[in-house]
């Protein structure tokens, strides 16, 4: 899985999955195989966030980035998008 990103890849997937109703199962898959911890960890929670940003999750979208962003799997992507919800998370 190469690294996900914002744009419109990601518009197109999560479109597809709303459409199908398949965004909570797809969701699941993908923080399941992330938990596994293999060498895609980071990328899988890293789209996991995003999507639950686009759905407008970002309670959820944040625990999802900061463990896309573990020191062993840091991004810079990853870092700039956990930083955006935790300005936009009211306290």
């Amino acid at each position: 899985m190469k690294r996900p990103r914002p744009g419109t890849a990601l518009d197109r997937v999560y479109g597809f999955h709303i459409q199908a109703g398949t965004l909570d199962e797809l969701i699941a898959d993908l923080t399941k195989q992330a938990s596994e911890d293999d060498g895609s960890a980071g990328n899988r929670w890293m789209l996991v966030g995003l999507l639950q940003l686009q759905r407008g999750n970002d309670a959820a979208a944040a625990e999802s980035l900061a463990a896309a962003n573990r020191p062993t799997i840091l991004d810079r992507q990853g870092a700039h998008c956990l930083a955006a919800t935790r300005s936009e998370i009211p306290r």
